[in-house]
């Protein structure tokens, strides 16, 4: 069985809302139920903000027109193709 990211998102996402819903009803309430993704987001906020200066900074160069014609003139060339 082959599976996409697509579906690896929607499963984990359903599984996460089951969790939340447990702990609202059996557990902790509202208050832990929500205060568990928003201590997630912060930390993954914090971890993003911590890895910045790591990050390979690249200084724009050319047009940014040129590549989205690009891009057009390529996708409109592909309209009509088999997807497989």
């Amino acid at each position: 069985m082959h599976m996409d990211m697509e579906d690896i998102k929607i499963r984990n996402r359903h599984k996460m809302e089951t969790v939340v819903v447990y702990i609202q009803d059996n557990v902790a309430g509202w208050t832990l139920a929500y205060g568990l993704p928003i201590a997630g987001l912060g930390i993954s906020m914090l971890v993003f903000l911590a890895a910045i200066p790591f990050y390979r900074h690249k200084l724009p160069s050319g047009s940014p027109f040129t590549k989205m014609a690009k891009d057009f003139l390529a996708a409109f060339r592909k309209w009509k193709w088999k997807v497989p």
